[in-house]
């Protein structure tokens, strides 16, 4: 049975004819593991003691390496359970705690003070409205009594356990709510959990059970049905003909029944036609069903994004003072509009009113509603013959202003752009102009000089942003092909540093004014700007400017000392954290046979030394050591004569076919590598420039990428590869660069984690959330791409899901509140199975969009048990600069990295790449500044809700800008490892391969 089925048949049954048995399956979305995540939990300990080692060692215990070790240790013991068996949980636990007493302290320790996930605050309602009244449980917890009192704290429960027999008794209270515990209450009474204790129910616990549910039907969710005790009851009770109503067990889609539990189910059925087993997602997931189907409505449920505590302002006294002060490209506005024109008419669609417009005003419809600025006579003129009302001057609502892509904006920069043509500057792009006079001659083409203009809301006020850059024609006016265009163009900005691009926008300022004033103005309509740009320092009351520190990184689980700044010198002092000691890595190779030995020359450097050359960087790169003295293990490099891990292919006729045809035939090989798995660790494909036509064939109805379709593939044969090109093989750039960047991916996919932050917060978990559309099947179909992964980044996993409805604003897809819910659900379902080792009580979500209200509100619903919710956009492109200033002059170097400057008490800048200072760089008090070109652009930091503080706020960021290990060959990411995976997801999700709603190890996608 699907769930809609079941769903629509419980809507209709009699209140209180159905009860609920609830298994640990329930409370995992509560922060409470289930039997089989605590088996692994038992054996990480077990393992770990007999070894020696701390358990953060193996902290991702979802890894199918980890798990391989640590089963081989106990497969290797005497008398212990096999894998899988039902004995585990009992046999493992007691194992690891052989005293009760213990027993009871961890279980204590695992269930106290939870918050309800979702599917308890749905059943709780159900409960309050009488829908059910019966609920039985094997777990421990009083997750069932706290979603009730979540929604109502008043609510009388009966609570029947062996422990209060002699306070209230054991019989079933009519009139309010009972819950029965199987095994025990923690609060209470002696815990049962172990394989002698779980076998008989107390035999008062049981005749309750049996009168109470053998009368109406039961709903099971989250139960395993391995231990006796329970299963005796229910099977004795279904040869007996009980239970009439029906027993309904929910099962998660993909997942199987247990053999006792199948066995059982046949037989219910065939007793009783009002049985059946319900696919479901999860717990929640069914909860939430029900309690729309009941149309049941609660704040507590429906607006848990509402609550006061959900989010505070940024506070940034805690990070240090900057100690230099950065003057911005933003001109704060004098004088803005802040009424509007507002009347009615006849128009109703945007094309029209277009079509209306003339050059005295500007105009939008809002809401039924033209809203205009400009000459009230010229909007007279306009609208003589469309029906208007009366025109009234309205006051602009600051939300409109504030919103993105906001139609009042829209307006401003129209006004501004009607001046600036007005007065001889010419358009390019999107509010971009340029000096017609400023022409040169340069490279055969026409070089002028240009400003990017932007402009936002920001604290009370409209700023404008000036940023400089340039526009090219070929020398008889004509439009460049666009990739040249962006490289003249690129070329152009990277030489601009402080103090040209200091002077350029001072230039500018100069070019945009007209009597010291610079002034927009259309009718009545005036924005005029300061002349004079915002300027933030570390020093004063107002307009501060901060400085966050460089994250350090650990490389020993055991030694906390093991610490460093640059990485790479982290991994030749120290070794990656994840060690492969006295062990080799090894390689297959999948290379066209005629370019065999470029690819193993190019493998071989692996084992080399090599001295980097360029002079910025050069503060970053090391000497690299070879393979083995940097990492600790070798690497085995395979051979032409190795059959089992060289596979060569004819490149002659590899050109003779198209894209799709190449591919399919590498697939052909890759199948051939796959059955020997067991020889390799990594798989390098070799991709020549001959064969360069084969790397892409995009258009209207097909999106395929060569280098993404090999990956997935690839993932799905459980194989991680490293896919060379020829660019990095007969190349100019510098080795030590490549062979760096190189070996740091190898070691990453083979083995694992190079290296962890210092500072981490242990009970947080990050999300990087990102959309794409796609077409599949002739359908576009919009794709909600994330992963989600721990401080230290265990448990990493990349997903992909569908989404159902979603909502398109400005051509972008955005999640409905279902599908946040769901997506939230399976991504907190994929971190438990990683076993961390720490309680999950803060999420941080970062994405490059604003969240919608529907996203607020079903991300919340799928983190109903997290506490602390942090939802952040992040974006990467944004037309704020700053310049670095000392004692009034212009500074040599950039701004530094991990600048702060608020914008307003939601929203700040952050400078991810910049200059660095630190003794492991260019030598202390020395700049270090990665790629050494041009100046660089901040992060625009949005908070939709949370509550840490900016210094938590920008540590993560800047942490997670250095947890990417697959890019060794640089200090850090521009963007935090969130959202670069997430682009990675975004890309890889356009291909027909892609398979939704598996996760996937990370390292099949760097």
């Amino acid at each position: 049975m699907d769930t809609n089925t079941f769903v629509n048949s419980f809507k209709i049954k009699p209140n209180k004819s159905m009860s609920f048995l609830l298994g640990a399956g329930a409370s995992v979305s509560s922060n409470i593991p289930s039997g089989g995540q605590m088996v692994w939990e038992f054996k990480r300990n077990l393992y770990c003691a007999a070894h020696n080692v701390r358990t953060n060692v193996y902290g991702d215990l979802s890894k199918e390496s980890v798990q391989k070790e640590i089963q081989a240790y106990f497969d290797g013991q005497e008398g212990y359970p096999e894998l899988w068996s039902t004995q585990e949980y009992s046999f493992y636990f007691e194992k690891c705690y052989p005293l009760r007493r213990d027993r009871e302290y961890y279980i204590q320790d695992k269930v106290r003070d939870v918050k309800p996930a979702l599917g308890y605050l749905c059943m709780g309602e159900l409960i309050i409205n009488g829908k059910i009244d019966l609920v039985s449980t094997t777990n421990f917890d009083d997750l069932v009594q706290a979603g009730i009192h979540a929604i109502d704290s008043g609510i009388s429960i009966k609570t029947i356990s062996s422990a209060v027999s002699n306070s209230v008794g054991f019989s079933l209270y009519e009139g309010f709510p009972n819950i029965i515990k199987l095994h025990g209450d923690y609060l209470f009474d002696e815990l049962k959990n172990t394989e002698i204790e779980l076998q008989e129910l107390e035999d008062k616990i049981a005749e309750i059970w049996k009168t109470a549910i053998r009368e109406n039907g039961l709903i099971i969710v989250g139960y395993a049905g391995n231990d006796n005790s329970v299963m005796t009851v229910l099977e004795g009770l279904v040869e007996a003909g009980e239970i009439k109503k029906g027993i309904y067990w929910c099962k998660t889609k993909g997942k199987e029944l247990s053999l006792r539990a199948s066995k059982f189910m046949d037989k219910a059925c065939t007793r009783n036609a009002q049985s059946a087993v319900v696919e479901i997602d999860d717990f929640d997931s069914l909860m939430y069903s029900l309690y729309l189907a009941m149309n049941l409505e609660n704040a507590s449920i429906d607006e848990l994004w509402k609550g006061k505590d959900k989010k505070q302002d940024i506070l940034y006294d805690v990070i240090g003072r900057h100690t230099a002060t950065a003057i911005t490209n933003a001109l704060p506005a004098v004088q803005f509009p802040r009424k509007c024109y507002v009347f009615s008419s006849s128009i109703t669609s945007w094309k029209e009113l277009r079509a209306t417009i003339n050059d005295s005003f500007v105009a939008i419809l809002y809401k039924g509603q033209v809203w205009a600025l400009g000459s009230k006579s010229g909007i007279l003129e306009a609208f003589v013959d469309k029906n208007i009302s009366d025109i009234e001057e309205m006051d602009i609502p600051t939300y409109m202003m504030k919103l993105d892509h906001s139609d009042i904006m829209g307006m401003f920069y129209e006004i501004i752009e009607y001046h600036l043509l007005s007065v001889g500057f010419s358009s390019f792009g999107k509010s971009k102009y340029f000096d017609k006079n400023s022409k040169r001659f340069k490279n055969g083409c026409f070089v002028y000089d240009a400003i990017k203009i932007t402009i936002s809301f920001v604290d009370g006020n409209v700023v404008m942003n000036l940023l400089p850059t340039v526009h090219v024609l070929t020398s008889n006016g004509n439009e460049l092909d666009r990739f040249e265009y962006q490289n003249i163009v690129n070329s152009e900005m990277s030489t601009l540093y402080n103090k040209q691009m200091n002077e350029r926008i001072e230039r500018w300022i100069q070019k945009l004014s007209r009597n010291g004033k610079l002034l927009f103005e259309l009718g009545n309509a005036v924005l005029e700007f300061s002349t004079t740009r915002m300027r933030f320092t570390g020093t004063g009351s107002i307009d501060k400017c901060y400085q966050a520190k460089e994250p350090e990184l650990i490389f020993d689980y055991e030694n906390n000392s093991c610490v460093a700044v640059n990485q790479l010198k982290g991994l030749i002092n120290y070794g990656p954290i994840e060690a492969y000691a006295n062990r080799s890595i090894r390689l297959a190779v999948l290379s066209p046979r005629e370019c065999a030995e470029d690819i193993w020359n190019h493998l071989n450097k692996l084992n080399m030394y090599h001295v980097t050359k360029l002079k910025q960087d050069g503060a970053f790169l090391p000497e690299y050591i070879g393979f083995q003295n940097v990492f600790r293990c070798g690497l085995d490099i395979p051979n032409g004569n190795d059959v089992k891990r060289f596979m060569g292919y004819s490149l002659s006729k590899a050109l003779e076919v198209d894209a799709e045809r190449y591919f399919n035939v590498i697939c052909q090989y890759i199948d051939r590598l796959e059955r020997e798995r067991h020889q390799f660790d990594v798989l390098i494909i070799y991709i020549p420039k001959q064969l360069s036509k084969m790397r892409e064939l995009k258009n209207d109805k097909i999106y395929f990428d060569l280098h993404d379709s090999l990956k997935i593939y690839c993932a799905g044969k459980g194989i991680v590869t490293q896919i060379i090109e020829e660019r990095s093989v007969h190349t100019n750039s510098d080795m030590a660069k490549i062979i760096w960047g190189l070996s740091t991916a190898i070691y990453t996919k083979a083995i694992g984690k190079l290296w962890k932050p210092k500072t981490t917060r242990y009970d947080t978990a990050y999300i990087g959330l990102s959309y794409v559309q796609s077409v599949k099947n002739n359908e576009r179909i919009s794709i909600g791409c994330s992963q989600l992964f721990d401080s230290e980044g265990n448990g990493m996993k990349l997903y992909l899901r569908p989404l159902k409805n979603p909502q398109i604003i400005q051509k972008n897809p955005y999640m409905r509140s279902d599908d946040a819910c769901r997506l939230m659900n399976n991504l907190k379902k994929i971190y438990d199975e990683s076993i961390p080792l720490h309680k999950l009580n803060r999420i941080v979500i970062h994405k490059t969009t604003h969240f919608t209200k529907e996203e607020m509100e079903g991300i919340t619903k799928g983190f109903a048990s997290v506490d602390n919710i942090e939802l952040l956009q992040i974006q990467e492109f944004t037309a704020w600069r700053a310049i670095r200033f000392q004692n009034d002059n212009v500074a040599p170097f950039p701004i530094q990295r991990g600048t702060v400057i608020p914008l307003d008490k939601d929203t700040f800048l952050v400078w991810t790449h910049g200059s660095v200072q630190h003794e492991e760089l260019a030598g202390k008090n020395m700049n270090y500044y990665k790629g050494g070109r041009g100046i660089p652009a901040p992060l625009l930091v949005r908070r939709f809700m949370g509550k840490s503080s900016a210094e938590e706020l920008v540590d993560e960021i800047l942490m997670l800008t250095k947890m990417n290990w697959n890019s060794g060959d640089g200090l850090y990411k521009i963007l935090p490892v969130t959202l670069d995976f997430a682009k990675i997801l975004s890309r890889v999700a356009k291909q027909e391969l892609v398979v939704y709603d598996r996760p996937y190890d990370f390292r099949y996608f760097m």
